[in-house]
């Protein structure tokens, strides 16, 4: 998905192909002031406030406790951008904004909003990172409140993938053990759990993730075949020979080459003969020069996160890859360009199924301590 300027009439289309537009301070004072405006407007609930109907600036200022007249100017914003429509002298949603920005909806990304009003402070070390390489390191200085924002946020990326993780992935079926590294919400684990009856899962992750996590997935899954082990993926060992999935989303790109080298070793071990490894993670862009703006703005602010950013589907295959781990197949998840579900067996003639699952219900869980 790329974004950039686009002309609404003939002389803005002549203007950016002659280059005579400033486009620079598009991509700066137009963007910066936009994508604040948008969180914003999250942040002040002023979609949750029109969710009602059609309404008037001062009923939404009203309601919202806001400056009407500073109000008008964001609101022309989410007009301009899509988020929100005026007729007749008032402001309603749209289908844009009634499936990603309200609280009850199944795909709304709310709290990952309010996430990104922290990540928005990082920002602020990124010459730093570019002239020594030093990466803020986030999880390391979070508290309660941040590790809660956090998983909410990792809620909405999971909720809107879990189930076509498994349906792209190999078939379970008969299968009795999974481990998930670092999905303390539960997601994925309830999603295949839901679709194998005879499947088991552990979720290994970092303590205070754990303490936010199994809150949240309560809310998706109902039965006694989930429990919680509080440790550390990086140090801890996986077992061997006792699980038939180890599944990994979005934790790659936190780690060293060696921290992942070392990883996929440890799920090698653990997996028994004919299991899988899946690993999810956002792609970095293919060679110089041919960067597509979504895949490469995510390879920097993971760069500038964590311990190494985003890597290739050929980086990740050559520290992943060993003799008995072999790489199956990779998807691309549809709507999301570069983020894909990589499939990695530890025997090299695996059957590749894919299916559709139930999806996943609501819960209490068990937590190893």
């Amino acid at each position: 998905m790329n974004i950039g300027p686009l002309a609404e009439n003939l002389l803005e289309w002549l203007a950016l192909k002659a280059n005579l537009a400033p486009v620079p301070l598009v991509h700066t004072q137009v963007y910066f002031v936009f994508s604040r405006a948008i969180l914003s407007a999250f942040n002040l609930e002023i979609f949750e406030t029109m969710k009602r109907g059609p309404q008037t600036l001062h009923t939404i200022a009203t309601t919202a406790g806001l400056d009407q007249r500073a109000l008008r100017s964001l609101l022309e914003v989410l007009v301009a951008a899509g988020y929100l429509r005026y007729h007749d002298e008032r402001y309603s949603l749209t289908r844009l904004s009634r499936k990603w920005c309200l609280k009850d909806s199944a795909s709304g990304v709310a709290p990952q909003q309010e996430f990104n009003r922290i990540a928005w402070q990082w920002m602020d070390h990124l010459d730093v990172f570019l002239k020594t390489g030093a990466s803020v390191r986030f999880h390391e200085s979070f508290g309660p409140v941040e590790w809660k924002l956090y998983m909410e946020g990792m809620e909405c990326l999971a909720r809107s993938f879990s189930k076509t993780a498994v349906a792209m992935a190999p078939d379970l079926s008969g299968a009795s053990a999974m481990l998930d590294v670092g999905g303390a919400h539960g997601i994925y684990a309830a999603a295949f759990c839901e679709k194998y009856p005879s499947l088991k899962a552990t979720i290994l992750d970092l303590p205070e993730a754990v303490e936010t996590g199994s809150l949240i997935l309560k809310k998706y899954y109902n039965g006694n075949r989930i429990v919680y082990r509080k440790g550390d993926a990086t140090r801890d060992d996986f077992g061997e020979q006792c699980y038939d999935l180890v599944f990994v989303a979005n934790v790659i790109h936190h780690l060293s080459d060696a921290e992942t080298k070392e990883l996929a070793a440890k799920a090698r071990k653990a997996l028994r003969v004919g299991g899988y490894l899946i690993i999810h993670e956002y792609l970095a862009p293919e060679g110089q020069g041919h960067a597509e703006i979504t895949a490469a703005t995510l390879n920097l602010f993971f760069g500038l996160t964590s311990a190494s950013g985003c890597r290739t589907e050929a980086e990740i295959r050559k520290l992943c890859e060993s003799g008995e781990l072999k790489f199956l197949k990779s998807s691309r998840f549809i709507g999301t360009n570069g983020y894909a579900q990589m499939v990695f067996s530890r025997q090299t003639t695996a059957r590749i199924a894919g299916t559709r699952d139930s999806g996943p219900t609501t819960s209490s869980v068990s937590i190893q301590r």
